[in-house]
């Protein structure tokens, strides 16, 4: 591939990582994971404003965060881990999240990888890299690709090459890939069938380049990878079965797995969110939504609103949010009353 020779390309082997030779912290119960990342996010937010308005990303920091045992909460209890619940999982994203949005959303496809591997790869699979996430190890993210028909068209290519493989492509908004110790890649075969290689970020042929740009959230990490010809072990991949020329949802992870990045969304950034949309109504104006003039509402009717995801919060259920989406979608003035009614104020 002649990218990889590129100047940045080349620039991008300064930051492979080495994985600490000291083993990770091991939690031994959700309320000390808890409590780890409370006092981890008042440690992050300390510099979060200026690596961001800087650019600098978090090295250092993202070592405290794998090392303190949280990048494996989700480890099951017969693989040596925690095996939390989603609800600490989503406290946990929330903690370090409200205090730099970019370290929370490193680790979603670590997160993401690591319930793959519970339901898909074989036990042996399963000991390698649970045990690996136990010991620090960060999985990174080769997933997304530009100019495909649908979100699952990928043209990255996987090709047996006696006793392994040899995978081809290119990646791009690969959060986490570039300081990541392992980058999983979703690649195709001839026939179609996905799979998910695992490959050591420092793997020949692998190049990972610092071309992100954004607005906000800068630090993510979410670059290029650059696949040429990189040599896959066969206890290294996991076959999904299905074809990624059907519908986008032909390629998925477990639903399960997304419920964290979820949590995070309502939680974290719930105060970003909220206070955007409540810019707009005070305006009067939908400039920034896709049809104009699809929501005409009062101050006291988004405070209603507020309440009730208030309560959503409280209670994980999601009837109130489909009830405002469908509000929104369908262009009506009038307010629906959430099936879960706001709290009262209190005196």
């Amino acid at each position: 591939m002649t990218e990889l020779k590129t100047p940045l390309a080349e620039q991008a082997d300064a930051f492979v990582q080495t994985q600490s030779s000291t083993p990770a912290q091991r939690l031994t119960s959700e309320a000390q994971a808890i409590e780890t990342a409370r006092r981890l996010a008042g440690e992050f937010a300390r510099e979060a404003v200026v690596r961001d308005r800087e650019r600098r990303l978090p090295v250092a920091e993202l070592d405290t965060y794998s090392q303190s045992g949280l990048w494996s909460i989700v480890v099951p209890k017969a693989y040596g881990g925690l095996g939390a619940s989603y609800r600490t999982v989503g406290e946990v994203f929330k903690q370090i999240s409200s205090a730099d949005g970019s370290l929370g959303q490193l680790a979603q496809n670590h997160f993401v990888i690591l319930a793959h591997i519970a339901f898909d790869a074989s036990e042996q699979q399963k000991r390698f890299f649970f045990d690996l996430a136990l010991s620090g190890a960060r999985f990174g993210n080769a997933f997304s690709e530009r100019g495909s028909k649908h979100v699952a068209d990928f043209q990255t290519r996987i090709s047996a090459d006696g006793p392994d493989f040899l995978v081809s492509g290119q990646k791009f908004f690969s959060t986490g890939a570039l300081l990541a110790h392992w980058v999983p890649i979703v690649a195709v075969t001839e026939e179609g069938l996905p799979h998910l290689a695992v490959v050591p970020r420092n793997a020949p042929g692998l190049k990972v380049v610092n071309d992100w740009s954004s607005f906000g959230q800068r630090t993510t990490a979410s670059g290029t990878v650059l696949i040429d010809q990189v040599r896959v072990l066969l206890r290294r991949w996991c076959r999904s079965g299905r074809r990624s020329t059907a519908r986008p949802q032909a390629v998925r992870f477990p639903s399960s797995s997304r419920l964290p990045l979820m949590l995070v969304l309502l939680a974290a950034r719930s105060m970003t969110l909220w206070i955007t949309f409540a810019a707009i109504l005070a305006r009067g104006s939908t400039q920034g939504w896709r049809r104009p003039r699809m929501i005409r509402t009062s101050f006291s009717r988004w405070a209603t609103c507020r309440f009730a995801c208030a309560r959503l919060m409280r209670c994980s259920t999601w009837p109130p949010m489909l009830s405002i989406m469908r509000c929104a979608s369908r262009q009506k003035r009038t307010w629906r009353k959430p099936r879960c009614s706001p709290p009262k104020p209190r005196c």
